[in-house]
């Protein structure tokens, strides 16, 4: 592999020239540059530097056998969001530039004033900073080339550029895909000139939110439709769609050539999301490596309006520790050193938050690794963690309907992946065609939300440093195996069949999507999709390639449904029951086979089951649907899964069906009147009274007794109470001072995902609480008794989401300043 050192230009520091502090000054002056060049606010010593491609690799530790190897960097790609791969197997990727750039605009205004921010708070950049940071933020597509063939790129193409930052690309149609919020483009190159002359606006109406936490990585599912991790939503438009699409705030999927758009269950504010074999989904939190999404898509849901989906969110991983062998970057050092600013963190976001190392905090862009060509990789999870820089691996487990993520035995104490370089950020993971794992690295010294590093240490370490890095790594093997040449463009129908088989998963998942866009198949290749199926024991990646493409050109017959319906892995038969709605209520064979199936014992199918009959009208399906309400109405999302199946069904075993399940939550009580707020100086009176009762004489024995009367009804500590707010079991941490104030006013700073939402009736009722779960139909609110109501979204009129805490203000008409000095001093034992 050649490296790129002779055109990387990284001269090291001790080689350039030092100045005087007088001629710097004097230099800095004569040109008018901000204080922070002319040495008023300057970068410190320790600011970590940046490595050469070839240093950074051995830096980085991986089990015995695996190695990085330099697919591009700088000057190629600079700061790159994601790579894919067209049908010549051509290497795009798409740059994301203007990261933090507000935050840099601010400290920018900021250092002219000579002096450092050390007021403890969080704080965004101001209007004009973000403004102007918008006109420069942006994205690039490139196309790379290796010219002489050692698999390292030599030449780097703009593809398109003056577009909306992008963070993620996919291939389709003979071009390729960008989310670029607040649009989703299809690129194109016609005539072969090497620039994308088809520049077209697939939807557009996303609402545009912060840079990282903006539509993301859209990547192709198993049935013809490409999946994108969310945003916030929007009034989706697009030339192709026959009518807006009001999208919620979860991920979605949308058809390649614009014509369809829709919400999927699930998602989170991090990038990235993640398919298994069986076509279960994992999403991600930045705390969290692993988040398993209930197996009940929103389409199923969309059946029927009462049909609501609880706890559609379930953490898959019981760690948050992180193993990381890099020295953390000095800010974070600095900021848990500082007495104000970890008090302030501890007390809001936790310790992984507030301390330098040691716990996920950026995990984003998940990958279940679905080809053999590494050995004993396949089916492991893994992970992004750019923060600590660290790929991180897990050992996927089934647990009931769930699955669950277990570290790998090998790694109880160390990382799959771990970089010492501090600069090394990856960010997305995908599959090559050559069976290896590719890592896209957002190169640069900081990677983090520019609010979350006090403003002292943004002024002086900067925001931007290194923004004309990047990088693209391939994760390989000593041993792995040769595989074929990627150019597949020119392979006739029949071998595109053949193909789809194939056990390098880029291989079989490009294959299928050529030949969906072709639109043909000659009968030897039917033949030949027909006979993966029948012959892939034990093979359920192939398999359920072969069935979704037979069934994308219509070709899917029910010889070869009944095959998958019988394969051997349970994976296989999930996809096939899937593929089987549309033979229900047309085929008995296959009616018969699929209700048979209510003796499986694989959660996951009889799960699939019971949505899957929904598609069915009939007494047949009702029937077994009562089968599995009956036996197996107690297993988590059945009732949720056949309730969605009842839809519109009459007659007595529906209802048989609904008393099996039982009635849905009756409506909760609504909240009283807010308590008058107090003025501003009456409320700096009230503030002082309770904090100079904190000097006093405390009993903590009372305040456990005055909490189990004033707050267990809402609030846990130490599994005392109920947890329909925030557990308060971390508040020992917390500054007395702060604790008081959040009682005393409580919309002060609402904890995320605390917010009361107000909903009004088409009857004239006023409903407010928790929004606790959102389905096509309906939604769930959570009220301050704990009730759960479910509400109709056809019932609704407005729904608008307060910024208020559900706690009540006026609680200092309840708790006096030595009940609230004695209940704190027991929170704090």
């Amino acid at each position: 592999m050649r490296t790129h050192s002779q055109r990387l230009c990284l001269q090291p520091i001790s080689s350039v020239k030092k100045l005087t502090c007088f001629s710097m000054l004097a230099w800095g002056m004569a040109l008018g540059l901000p204080l922070f060049a002319e040495g008023a606010i300057t970068k410190p010593a320790d600011a970590p530097k940046p490595y050469s491609p070839e240093e950074s690799a051995k830096l980085v530790e991986l089990p015995a056998g695996f190695k990085l190897e330099l697919i591009a960097a700088e000057p190629l790609v600079r700061q790159p969001s994601g790579v894919c791969w067209d049908t010549q197997g051509r290497l795009f990727v798409c740059e994301l530039h203007g990261y933090n750039l507000e935050g840099q605009y601010d400290v920018e205004a900021l250092n002219k004033t000579g002096k450092l921010d050390r007021v403890v708070r969080r704080l965004s950049a101001p209007p004009e900073a973000m403004r102007k940071a918008e006109e420069k933020q942006h994205g690039v597509v490139k196309l790379l080339q290796d010219l002489d063939g050692d698999g390292c790129m030599d030449k780097a193409i703009v593809w398109a550029d003056d577009l909306p930052p992008c963070l993620g690309i996919v291939p389709a149609r003979d071009g390729v895909i960008v989310t670029a919020e607040p649009d989703v483009i299809f690129l194109a190159d016609r005539d072969g000139d090497g620039k994308a002359e088809i520049r077209e606006t697939l939807f557009t109406g996303f609402k545009v939110s912060v840079l990282e936490r903006r539509i993301n990585q859209p990547r192709w599912g198993p049935d013809d439709w490409i999946y994108a991790g969310r945003g916030r939503g929007g009034r989706i438009t697009g030339l192709r769609l026959p009518a807006p699409v009001d999208l919620p705030g979860t991920d979605f999927r949308f058809k390649p050539d614009g014509s369809a758009i829709e919400p999927v269950t699930g998602g989170t504010s991090t990038i990235g999301w993640a398919f298994t074999g069986t076509g279960q989904r994992f999403v991600a939190t930045t705390g969290n490596p692993g988040i398993y999404v209930a197996p009940i898509p929103w389409r199923y849901l969309a059946r029927n309006p009462k049909a609501s989906l609880r706890g559609g969110l379930s953490r898959a991983g019981d760690y948050q520790n992180v193993h990381q062998i890099s020295k953390p970057h000095p800010w974070r050092f600095k900021r848990e050193k500082d007495p104000g600013f970890f008090n302030y963190y501890k007390s809001r976001y936790g310790k992984a938050e507030s301390i330098a190392s040691g716990y996920f905090t950026s995990a984003c862009s998940p990958l279940v690794y679905r080809d053999h060509a590494l050995p004993g990789l396949h089916g492991s999870y893994f992970v992004c963690e750019p923060s600590t820089n660290v790929v991180h691996r897990a050992v996927i487990k089934k647990d009931g309907t769930s699955l669950k993520l277990e570290r790998a035995a090998t790694e109880s104490d160390r990382e799959f992946l771990a970089s010492s370089d501090v600069w090394f950020h990856p960010i997305s993971l995908a599959h090559d065609p050559n069976g290896a794992i590719v890592i896209v690295d957002f190169y640069r010294e900081i990677i983090e939300d520019y609010s979350a590093i006090p403003r002292y240490l943004q002024q002086q370490y900067q925001l931007e440093t290194g923004k004309d890095h990047g990088r693209i790594w391939r994760l390989t093997h000593e041993n792995i195996p040769q595989a074929p040449q990627p150019d597949m463009s020119k392979l006739s129908v029949s071998a595109l069949a053949k193909e789809a088989g194939s056990p390098y998963h880029w291989r079989r998942t490009t294959a299928k999507r050529l030949l969906t866009e072709k639109a043909t198949l000659a009968p030897e290749a039917i033949s030949s999709l027909e006979t993966i199926v029948t012959h892939a024991a034990g093979k359920r990646g192939p398999a359920v390639n072969a069935l979704h493409t037979l069934e994308s050109l219509g070709k899917l017959s029910p010889n070869s449904l009944m095959a998958g319906l019988d394969h051997a892995d349970f994976g296989v038969r999930v996809h096939a029951l899937r593929l089987s709605e549309g033979w229900l209520d047309r085929s008995v064979q296959v009616l018969e086979k699929v209700v048979s199936m209510t003796k499986e014992d694989e959660p996951l199918i009889l799960i699939q089951l019971a949505l899957s009959l929904g598609e069915s009208r009939s007494k047949k399906a009702t029937q077994a649907l009562g089968v599995l309400a009956k036996q197996h109405g107690g297993m988590r999302w059945m009732k949720t899964a056949i309730l969605s199946s009842q839809g519109e069904r009459e007659g007595n075993s529906a209802e048989n069906i609904a008393q099996d399940l039982g009635s849905l939550k009756e409506a909760a009580d609504k909240l009283g009147d807010a308590k008058p707020k107090l003025s501003d100086k009456q409320f700096a009176q009230t503030y002082e009274r309770y904090v100079k009762a904190l000097k006093g004489k405390r009993d903590a024995k009372r305040g456990k007794e005055l909490f189990q009367t004033a707050c267990a009804a809402c609030h846990q500590v130490r599994g005392i109470g109920k947890a329909i707010g925030p557990d308060l079991t971390g508040e020992r941490n917390r500054a007395e001072e702060t604790m008081v104030l959040d009682v005393l006013d409580p919309n002060r700073e609402v904890t995320a995902g605390y917010g009361t939402y107000l909903l009004k009736t088409k009857q004239g009722d006023s409903l407010a609480g928790l929004l606790v779960a959102e389905a096509p139909g309906n939604l769930t609110l959570r009220d301050l008794t704990g009730k759960e109501q479910v509400i109709l979204r056809e019932n609704l009129t407005t729904m608008e989401a307060l910024k208020v805490s559900l706690m009540p203000p006026g609680l200092d008409q309840v708790l006096s300043p030595k009940d609230l000095a004695d209940l704190i001093a027991w929170l704090r034992q």
